[in-house]
């Protein structure tokens, strides 16, 4: 019985662990936060250390982003390609 008590707390313990792993940080879509971008997305210019750090705390919401017709316009411009390779976000939904 002792035998089966340890088995049966390390498989929670394994249990728990796992599920902490899963875990990510919750991310506050904020498209506002890519302020920093919008020169870049207008001309064409390179994106500023400021884009790239907003732009990957942001990458699991450019799906949404993409969705919401006030910012298509910017997530389909040609210029952000060359934005996403610069600060290396891939973006792929």
């Amino acid at each position: 019985m002792k035998n089966f008590n340890n088995i049966a707390i390390c498989f929670m313990v394994l249990v728990v662990l796992v599920g902490e792993a899963k875990q990510t940080k919750a991310v506050d879509c904020d498209a506002t936060k890519l302020a920093p971008c919008l020169p870049a997305f207008q001309d064409g210019s390179a994106p500023t250390s400021s884009c790239c750090k907003n732009l990957k705390e942001q990458e699991p919401c450019l799906c949404q982003f993409a969705k919401d017709p006030n910012y298509k316009k910017y997530v389909d411009s040609p210029n952000s390609k060359k934005i996403a390779a610069a600060c290396k976000v891939t973006g792929s939904c």
